[in-house]
């Protein structure tokens, strides 16, 4: 199996007599700046990984479904989705750093904001090298480089590039239920089931995120079937493992090894991934 190199690499420059790093968007950031005082954060996953590196105290802006594990001692606040943000109300906070994904944000806003003299500092979470890197980034920008959850982080990741595996399962990964959906290689969770000696059984698929039928999962013959618990009370998740176990000749059926998995540890890009391939390592082989 392919293994994945997966080390970030900043491209320094000198500018005013500083190390420079560049964010997605290929803008340069002045790492000897002061340290941000008044965070916002455009993306749920940029605030709890702002959380993760210990820097909660600075957030004055996050956008719904945050979930933040401990109150700040001033509860920052909230936007409003994602995809529906207002450039006037971010400014209103006055923040000094806004953090934003240049795959889950909209471009024009962005624009907007620094139209309105706001620094934005792009991250891009379309692949595991790039969530690396983005990490990375925030950790520099937020003056946190040696932050214990991303030594953690990238310790973790390091372990598992060098491990290769013999007899790979065939993993069936489901992140939807009605309709089915999974997931193909151009997904960084693919890659986290490859690490963790997975074979993904629509890899190959055209479409990001797949929607294949009943016949198509048990005519692939998963070993491995692994659910992804998305909500609260993960009565979907305990259907789909209703359904999947009735078709009693699959593999993953035979051998009992239809698995639940929070989804929060597989598909939201923060530090917590490193813990979410240790549990796929655990079900898979």
């Amino acid at each position: 199996m392919k293994r994945l190199f997966l080390v970030a690499v900043f491209f320094f420059s000198i500018q005013n007599h500083g190390f420079c790093a560049s964010d997605f968007r290929g803008k340069i950031i002045n790492t000897t700046g002061p340290v941000p005082k008044r965070v916002v954060c455009l993306m749920p996953n940029i605030a709890e990984i702002v959380e993760q590196l210990g820097k909660a105290e600075t957030l004055v802006g996050i956008t719904e479904y945050t979930r933040l594990k401990h109150a700040p001692t001033r509860p920052p606040k909230t936007l409003g989705p994602y995809n529906q943000l207002s450039a006037e109300v971010i400014a209103t906070l006055k923040p000094d750093l806004i953090l934003a994904n240049v795959d889950g944000n909209d471009r024009a806003l962005v624009l907007q904001l620094e139209k309105l003299n706001l620094n934005v500092t792009t991250i891009d979470t379309s692949s595991l090298a790039s969530i690396v890197k983005s990490f990375e980034l925030i950790a520099l920008v937020l003056k946190a480089p040696n932050a214990p959850a991303l030594k953690k982080f990238k310790n973790t990741l390091s372990r598992f590039s060098k491990v290769t595996h013999a007899h790979p399962q065939k993993v069936f990964l489901q992140v939807g239920w009605d309709p089915i959906v999974s997931i193909s290689k151009s997904t960084f969770i693919h890659e986290l089931v490859e690490l963790a000696g997975g074979t993904n059984i629509f890899a190959t698929s055209k479409i990001k995120y797949p929607r294949p039928n009943a016949e198509e999962v048990i005519s692939a013959n998963p070993d491995v079937i692994l659910i992804c618990n998305l909500s609260k009370d993960g009565i979907e998740a305990e259907r789909s493992l209703m359904f999947w176990k009735q078709f009693k000749k699959m593999s993953a059926v035979r051998n009992d090894r239809i698995f639940i998995i929070s989804g929060d540890l597989l598909t939201k890009p923060t530090l917590t991934l490193g813990v979410g391939l240790e549990k796929l390592q655990e079900t898979i082989l």
